[in-house]
């Protein structure tokens, strides 16, 4: 009857911990204000042309740019002084061959960055007016796993990413003493699926939530966004338990899902609608990019052959930790980029003004 008691608790204890709570209707909260009339400028000391990664601590914003050299660029986030940067791409020793955008991230006073064949550590000595960087691991990527896209530290001795056609939603391994060929003992997982499709194979669960979405990752914690699902997912680190905050749509996702004759793919994948479209994570706040939207296809051009319809209004929606929805910002037509730093600043970059920031105190909606 111990034995019996116990069990039923550690399943009332993981029921409980994937919870869900009741959908929120974002579309009837009324906590709006106009993201444009509450940016803050900081002028920059050097121009940023271009920004296809950010990642931050509380003090600087490190800016990665394959365009430019250096590719990895630190500015001093109180005032805007450039402080410095490194890295180029190619592949020559030490240099970034198919830098993964997705995997660079600032974690506890360093730089983690992967491209096609190596995962590096980087120490930011931040003892005088220019930033110092020191690599301090460098380790190749395990053959036989595929590729690794968007991948963290879970803790300081272990890595994960997004695998496709894998049966959980990250793969974990040792960042350490790697060899080409990884022992299957030593590789981990976490993070089920959502079922909103139990029939759909799982070889084709990668089109439905991993294909457009990505997470938002700061230490000790991700957010996973969905872009077919209207749901975010909160995870805790290093121990990988979640729960999940549902959204209300205004358009329903469609019912008949139908997987391609492999069972690796949707068939009618351009009829499902789309969510969310970005994410962003501080200490004590989370912000995200949605809209509703649907896809239709077009004659072909230099960005392709699908046009996107929005299907409502565009909103940042900023959330507690815990999951609250604290505020809507309704940005401007020309948002493209932003982050969010460590100490709940939003940093939103113009693609007009290379020369300054912009900048919001997320903790005012707390």
């Amino acid at each position: 009857m111990r034995i019996q008691a116990l069990a039923f608790s550690l399943v009332l204890i993981v029921n409980i911990c994937h919870a869900q709570k009741s959908p929120i209707d974002v579309h009837a909260f009324d906590k709006v204000f106009q993201l444009e009339e509450l940016l803050e400028p900081v002028d920059l000391q050097s121009e940023i042309f271009l920004v296809q990664r950010a990642t931050s601590d509380d003090e600087y914003l490190y800016v990665f740019n394959d365009k430019e050299s250096p590719v990895i660029k630190a500015y001093r986030l109180e005032d805007g002084e450039y402080m410095g940067g490194f890295g180029t791409v190619g592949k020559g020793p030490g240099e970034f061959d198919g830098f993964n955008r997705g995997s660079f991230n600032a974690r506890k006073g360093q730089l983690v960055t992967q491209d096609r064949k190596y995962v590096r550590i980087y120490n930011i000595d931040k003892s005088s007016d220019q930033l110092k960087f020191e690599k301090v691991l460098e380790v190749r990527m395990p053959e036989g796993l595929g590729i690794v896209n968007q991948g963290i530290l879970v803790n300081d001795g272990l890595y994960a990413g997004s695998i496709m056609f894998t049966s959980k939603d990250f793969v974990s391994f040792p960042i350490s003493n790697l060899s080409k060929e990884i022992r299957n003992e030593t590789i981990g997982d976490f993070g089920d699926y959502p079922q909103e499709y139990p029939d759909i194979p799982t070889t084709a669960y990668h089109h439905i939530y991993q294909g457009g979405s990505t997470y938002a990752y700061e230490g000790d914690a991700l957010v996973r966004y969905y872009s077919m699902v209207p749901m975010l997912r909160f995870f805790s680190l290093p121990d990988g338990e979640y729960y999940d905050i549902r959204i209300e749509p205004k358009n329903a996702q469609i019912k008949n899902v139908e997987p391609d004759p492999r069972g690796k793919s949707i068939e009618n994948g351009i009829q499902m609608v789309g969510y969310f479209s970005n994410t962003k994570i501080g200490r004590d706040v989370v912000i995200s990019e949605y809209q509703e939207r649907k896809y239709r296809r077009v004659a072909m051009t230099e960005r392709g052959n699908l046009e996107r319809v929005p299907l409502t209004e565009k909103f940042l929606l900023v959330f507690s930790r815990k999951g609250e929805l604290l505020a809507k910002l309704s940005p401007p037509d020309w948002l493209e980029k932003f982050h969010v730093t460590p100490d709940n600043r939003l940093i939103v970059f113009h693609p007009e003004i290379s020369d300054q920031l912009f900048t919001v105190d997320l903790n005012q909606f707390r």
